[in-house]
């Protein structure tokens, strides 16, 4: 069985980095895949007054992604590493494992996984090298992946 997990404020964080104020088109991750994730589970974070957020939610909804949101109210961010964590094992057995992060904390995880055989990938913006030692593919989001 394979999933998909994606870490929105991560993406969201790093791609505003490189590619400021624009937005990423995950229908076009999704098909630049190689499989198709039995499970899609997106995680994130807004702030109750963000009017776009829900939108975003129900676009993802559409994805078939079953989104994880918290709403903040005096936290400056959220960190979905411990849920990510459960969900993993909480599907196992696993063949492939699709992260859309490139949170460094997640390589003890991704090794565990390669220890039992699982196949992962890695979307992101800005990976860092220590991903492409570990990960079985790396996508790197690109204007391909962006909303114009």
């Amino acid at each position: 069985m394979s999933i998909m997990i994606l870490d929105t404020g991560n993406l969201y964080f790093n791609i505003n980095k490189r590619f400021i104020g624009k937005r990423i088109n995950y229908d076009n991750i999704l098909k630049k895949m190689e499989i198709e994730p039995k499970i899609k589970i997106a995680y994130g974070a807004y702030r109750s007054e963000n009017r776009n957020a829900l939108s975003f939610i129900t676009a993802l909804n559409k994805l078939d992604f079953i989104t994880k949101f918290k709403v903040l109210t005096t936290e400056k961010y959220y960190e979905p590493l411990c849920d990510i964590v459960i969900d993993v094992y909480e599907n196992m057995p696993l063949s492939t494992v699709v992260f859309g992060s490139s949170n460094l904390q997640l390589i003890p995880l991704i090794y565990k996984l390669k220890e039992k055989d699982v196949t992962v990938h890695i979307i992101g913006c800005n990976i860092p090298k220590a991903f492409h030692t570990v990960a079985d593919n790396i996508i790197e989001i690109n204007e391909e992946f962006i909303i114009k």
